[in-house]
């Protein structure tokens, strides 16, 4: 996948298709902190549902004009607030 200007739309499927794969990791994660026991693992795992959901919105709707900034919105707002400050939580244990 290659993104260029103007190429957005054309790519959806394959930025979802990545989300998706990115999604397989959370499993693997939840396990990690579950074995530490983590005490915030609930809200975790709620964060990482949400995530799934939106994603299945996407792909329900990944044909629809201008889908591509709803997803570069989520995946914004997802790195910026649940993996430089949710995960950072659990970064010492």
């Amino acid at each position: 996948m290659k993104f260029q200007e103007g190429n957005a739309e054309d790519i959806v499927s394959e930025i979802l298709d990545d989300m998706d794969k990115y999604s397989k990791l959370h499993e693997v994660e939840e396990k990690f902190l579950s074995d530490k026991k983590y005490p915030l693992l609930n809200e975790q795992i709620e964060m990482h549902k949400n995530y799934k959901n939106r994603l299945a919105e996407f792909k329900e709707k990944q044909n629809s004009k201008n889908i591509h900034y709803d997803i570069f919105g989520f995946m914004k707002t997802w790195w910026t607030e649940h993996i430089m400050k949710e995960d950072m939580k659990y970064k010492n244990i």
